[in-house]
């Protein structure tokens, strides 16, 4: 991380802080807006990005601040501050994100998105129970999937089930989704499963895309062999 424009980053925001309260008066729409920036210096958990030269990420909601006008019918626009501070640190190297796009892991603080930025997209994070936010490297995997055992819950794409004493049971994927045939469904597959006497399953994605899905199911290799 370069201090130097960490330490810069913090001061830019202390400014812009003072400038968002004089727009704002007594109000805290502006003032709002920029205490939602933070800056992040542990980079990105998530598969296929990599930390910026400086090592500096900041999310925040970055758009114009406006209001709506009942006399006129129309959005005004307040304060430009964010997309100024959004342009402040784009010429200092910082890389930008969006705040509703993109969250910490409670664990290692790297960053993860968490909103789909394509059809084929897969989360790359778990939340637990008590809303804890968790990147792939700070999951604890057996959990993860014991967890999801004879739910329809999703076990994460990136996991290797085999590697956890689990089979895969069907040859073909499963496919739910709008073409004709793809009428596959999690719950039945589960119920015939339990008629087999098999309670230790687990369903894995295997595609995603606009129109359909295409998931597996994998069966814990003593139920399996119980089965067979």
């Amino acid at each position: 991380m370069d201090k130097n424009k960490a330490r810069r980053a913090h001061r830019i925001l202390e400014i812009a802080a003072r400038m968002a309260k004089q727009v704002d008066g007594d109000g805290w729409v502006v003032q709002g807006r920029v205490e939602e920036i933070r800056l992040h210096f542990d980079g990105y958990a998530e598969p296929g990005y990599t930390e910026p030269e400086c090592g500096i990420i900041a999310t925040g909601n970055w758009n114009a601040v406006d209001r709506y006008d009942v006399l006129t019918r129309t959005r005004v626009e307040v304060s430009y501050l964010p997309k100024r501070l959004c342009d402040i640190f784009e010429a200092m190297g910082i890389e930008i994100e969006w705040s509703d796009e993109w969250a910490a892991c409670e664990q290692c603080n790297k960053l993860v998105r968490t909103s789909p930025d394509s059809y084929c997209y897969q989360p790359s994070y778990t939340v637990d129970n008590s809303g804890e936010l968790n990147c792939l490297d700070c999951i604890d995997p057996e959990g993860h999937v014991e967890e999801r055992e004879g739910t329809t819950d999703l076990v994460l794409s990136s996991i290797d089930l085999a590697e956890h004493g689990y089979v895969k049971r069907n040859d073909a994927p499963y496919e739910s989704g709008w073409h004709p045939g793809q009428t596959d469904d999690p719950q039945r597959v589960s119920e015939e499963l339990r008629k087999e006497g098999i309670t230790r399953f687990v369903f894995q994605k295997d595609e995603q895309s606009q129109f359909y899905s295409k998931w597996s199911v994998w069966v814990k290799v003593e139920d399996e062999e119980i089965s067979a």
